[in-house]
């Protein structure tokens, strides 16, 4: 009977031990730390996508204007960027970059074919820098 009772009252208490709530708290913290790693390298994966997003339809625009005009807009040194399109600000040009996409002429005269353009494109907070170049039509990517 005495062992009886000596169930009766372990089981009427409740509550968890210090180990059994540093574990809980060990397991949380690192599924914390898994979420919040896996959160940041999606969020910079998105950054870079949108900027070689838009730097493809950047060129798609300049083509389109190519195709109308005969010369593409820009040249070294030109950019646009968010509200910043002077250049590129012509009623038949139809672009806009996505906020924080800032894609730059880095070499090349769009009105002289012997100096084809050489386009940059990045988000600022990305890590990768895309590149175009009308010259061989490829896009190639490094790292800021």
């Amino acid at each position: 009977m005495n062992i009886l009772n000596k169930h009766i009252n372990r089981s009427s208490e409740s509550g968890f031990t210090l180990n059994e709530m540093i574990r809980v708290v060990a397991i949380i913290a690192v599924l914390a730390g898994i979420a919040v790693f896996s959160f940041h390298y999606y969020t910079l994966k998105a950054y870079n996508i949108i900027a070689k997003h838009d730097l493809q339809y950047f060129v798609q625009a300049q083509k389109d204007y190519y195709a109308t005009h005969s010369v593409y807009l820009g040249t070294a040194g030109d950019f646009i960027e968010e509200n910043l399109t002077d250049p590129f600000y012509l009623g038949n040009f139809s672009f806009t970059p996505t906020n924080g996409i800032k894609i730059e002429i880095v070499a090349g005269n769009g009105s002289t074919p012997k100096s084809p353009l050489r386009i940059e494109s990045s988000h600022r907070r990305g890590n990768i820098i895309y590149m175009y170049d009308f010259s061989s039509g490829k896009i190639t990517e490094r790292t800021k």
